[in-house]
């Protein structure tokens, strides 16, 4: 085995290249840890995730879902025409008109007294 020329290096230099590789290693150990914990998590959640999404779709025949809700979600997605009136059509339920006549009204005693005293 051909070992190939080192520089000139004292032994307390390679002791702390060597030291610091050690660091290095362990923390590359520990990232290592880390992700495969992480990655145990994700396939985990992607998992339930498959099985959720291979389950049938609610239907009223195969849940305890009214029909009223089916119907309803049909209707949700629309027949592609936007919402709301004749673009153009001027509304009434917006516009208000301002009274002839104002009448100030008050009643003088409670109807629910009728002048009686307990």
């Amino acid at each position: 085995m051909n070992i190939p020329a080192m520089p000139d290096i004292t032994k307390e230099e390679l002791w702390l290249i060597a030291c610091n590789l050690a660091i290095e290693v362990e923390k590359a150990w520990k990232e290592n840890s880390e992700l495969r914990t992480q990655l145990a998590k994700a396939d985990e959640t992607i998992q339930s995730l498959e099985v959720h999404l291979a389950l049938p779709k609610k239907t009223a025949s195969n849940s305890s879902l009214p029909p009223s809700a089916i119907h309803k979600s049909r209707c949700e997605t629309g027949k592609g025409k936007p919402r709301g009136g004749i673009p153009g059509h001027v509304g009434l339920s917006g516009s208000r008109q301002e009274p002839d006549v104002v009448i100030d009204c008050r009643a003088e005693a409670c109807a629910a007294s009728s002048g009686h005293s307990s």
